[in-house]
């Protein structure tokens, strides 16, 4: 896996930056590059009460240079290094053929992308995708839930759950 990078797809939102450290952790296991991916899809008609009006491909090229700083910047926070692609394409066939170009060994991804690469039928044909994905379930109150539970559990706490 080390000549094979690590492509992460996500949003450049708070979701995002999770699934970007979790992919980053990955890629400095297997000792593999990172490259990160975002796809901006965006349907024309949305805009209809934004002033200034913009065409869909003027929409969708600021989408993407926003995009493309907020990753860049993120990247920066993070102290990453990663190969960028900030693309106007459908996340699936863009997430596809970009892994295909790289010929990346992973792709990971959050449970909320629309990528649709973690379904059964993620292939475009009968063979199956020549890499892994990975999908990262982003939960915000994790450490304050396992400590509830903890506490729960604990035998000097208040026993609800003690059997």
């Amino acid at each position: 896996m080390k000549d094979r990078p690590v492509l992460c797809i996500l949003d450049p939102d708070a979701r995002g930056e999770q699934v970007l450290r979790q992919a980053a952790a990955l890629a400095r296991r297997l000792d593999s590059p990172l490259a990160l991916a975002h796809f901006v899809e965006h349907d024309a008609g949305f805009e209809a009460d934004h002033v200034p009006f913009l065409t869909p491909r003027a929409l969708n090229e600021a989408l993407a240079e926003v995009a493309r700083v907020r990753l860049r910047d993120l990247l920066a926070e993070l102290h990453l290094t990663a190969s960028l692609w900030v693309e106007v394409r459908s996340c699936r066939a863009g997430a596809i053929r970009l892994a295909l170009q790289l010929g990346a060994g992973v792709v990971v991804l959050g449970a909320h992308s629309p990528c649709g690469l973690a379904s059964g039928q993620a292939g475009t044909g009968p063979e199956p995708l020549p890499f892994d994905v990975l999908r990262v379930q982003v939960r915000r109150h994790r450490d304050a839930w396992r400590r509830w539970v903890d506490h729960l559990l604990d035998p000097a706490g208040p026993g609800f759950l003690q059997a």
